[in-house]
């Protein structure tokens, strides 16, 4: 979310021209187009039938609700770890010296979409491994998709062995509707916990993680508190949405003025403040090439989208101690968009017996896109390694590192993903 600045809120409304002639309603009408009207509509008659119906959360599926358009097989090449290399050295007839053997696996990438309880097609991805140990499913953060850096991600876990799954939410990415248009947080934890029906219906033996991007972690959270047996692996915080930071929060009266202009224009993009990925992402070259992929969401945030947020993050920190499902939460010490403060407190007020806290010295909000973000890739590998043993007994961990850790072990670091 753009951050909301009092002064240049009002700045906004009460910009005059030089007759004295307020000019504000010319700027603000001239912001609304017809997609924005009919939209509007659309979501009226979306809120009436969601107070008249229940959400359907605990369905469960008989049959994959997936839409698939493109299948391809995945060539990967995989070293071997030093133990094994050992064990497979060879020396050809003419007394050569020993080369190690490369591993060539196939992995199995899909493309298609479902069709949520709106009418909207989501695009979704998967890549699956031969004989997967375990299931990721990746929630990706606000104006963000899964179609470049997160696709990444995907693929790595897949070389690793788990199948491995993204969707681009409601207005994000490849999916229909409106650009960044959040009505509410409900729509997507119901998407959410469609597409992962979908996955327990397709893979119900394995263990699954779900792998949270900021605003993708307010999702899972949700999701968490609404269905917790869902994280029978376990759930992976990256930088977690539930308190935006001091700076971005606008006062009450702000807020109140917001809402009432939003009860008639949700979808106006109109929220004054710095671009979101200029507080995410510290090195400026790849906070350049993502702000220029043309699925990345570079307006202003829509009045509808920061109520939301608002909203949704007042109601995490009133129910952090009903968490209860193996946590494993990362957050960078200078992140400028979601709290620090609140990974800690969910950390300490969590039931969770299985909860792993890690903050990342000097890392910012986009964890994965610093340079030494493969301390992060090892923290999360390792510890999803650690419970797909069901032997295994865990303790509450809390740590502090650092870009020193690990500092010899970079080694075909995967490219990480903005989370936002």
């Amino acid at each position: 979310m753009k951050s909301i600045s009092e002064i240049s809120f009002f700045n906004f409304i009460n910009s005059n021209n030089k007759n004295g002639e307020s000019s504000s309603s010319s700027s603000f009408s001239s912001t609304i187009s017809v997609e924005e009207v009919v939209t509007k509509k659309i979501d009226s008659e979306e809120e009436k039938q969601d107070s008249n119906n229940s959400r359907d959360y605990f369905k469960e599926l008989t049959e994959s609700i997936i839409v698939n358009e493109t299948t391809e097989i995945i060539k990967t090449t995989t070293k071997l770890p030093n133990k094994q290399r050992k064990k497979k050295r060879r020396t050809n007839n003419h007394g050569s010296k020993n080369r190690t053997i490369q591993v060539v696996e196939n992995i199995e990438y899909r493309k298609g979409y479902f069709v949520n309880s709106r009418g909207y097609k989501l695009v979704c991805q998967e890549w699956i491994p031969k004989n997967p140990k375990g299931v990721v499913i990746i929630l990706h953060g606000y104006g963000d998709h899964g179609q470049t850096l997160l696709a990444d991600d995907c693929k790595m876990f897949a070389k690793l062995g788990y199948a491995s799954f993204i969707f681009d939410q409601q207005g994000h990415g490849l999916s229909e509707g409106l650009t960044a248009y959040i009505r509410d947080f409900e729509d997507l934890v119901e998407d959410s916990m469609l597409f992962i029906s979908d996955i327990k219906f397709r893979f119900p033996t394995l263990k699954r993680f779900v792998y949270c991007c900021s605003m993708g972690g307010a999702v899972g959270l949700l999701v968490s508190l609404k269905k917790p047996e869902i994280f029978n692996g376990g759930l992976i915080l990256l930088a977690p949405l539930i308190k935006l930071d001091e700076n971005m929060v606008p006062n009450p009266l702000v807020v109140s003025i917001l809402r009432w202009v939003s009860q008639s224009f949700p979808t106006l993009p109109i929220v004054p403040g710095d671009n979101v990925l200029d507080r995410s992402i510290k090195d400026p070259q790849k906070r350049l090439e993502h702000a220029t992929h043309p699925l990345t969401y570079k307006g202003r945030a829509r009045l509808g989208t920061g109520l939301a947020i608002l909203k949704v993050t007042s109601y995490l920190q009133d129910h952090l101690k009903d968490v209860n499902v193996p946590l494993l939460i990362c957050h960078g010490s200078l992140d400028r968009v979601s709290s620090p403060k609140v990974s800690e407190e969910l950390y300490s007020l969590a039931k969770s017996k299985d909860k792993t806290l890690k903050i990342y010295q000097s890392f910012w909000h986009g964890l994965t896109c610093e340079e030494t973000s493969y301390i992060i890739y090892d923290d999360i590998t390792n510890w999803m390694k650690e419970r797909l043993n069901k032997e295994s007994n865990f303790e509450t961990i809390n740590e502090t590192a650092t870009p020193q850790e690990n500092i010899n072990n970079n080694d075909n670091n995967p490219i990480g993903a903005a989370s936002f």
